[in-house]
């Protein structure tokens, strides 16, 4: 995955995000809409951070019983 490398952080794409996530693109922009993934956008195009990602994926780590 490449992304882009800005202020010591580095920011995917929606494509980059869909493919570590495994899903679609518009599940990607629906998530969005929905508030469930943290990004920021330029120029009318969507940057996720990837430690925000990271985050988010660890805050929805469901625990083996």
């Amino acid at each position: 995955m490449s992304g882009k490398k800005l202020m010591d952080e580095r920011f995917l794409s929606t494509k980059e995000v869909a493919k570590k996530f495994g899903a679609s693109t518009m599940t990607i922009d629906r998530w969005c809409q929905e508030g469930k993934l943290p990004y920021t956008k330029i120029g009318g195009k969507r940057l996720f951070p990837e430690s925000a990602l990271e985050k988010v994926l660890q805050d929805n780590l469901r625990k083996a019983i």
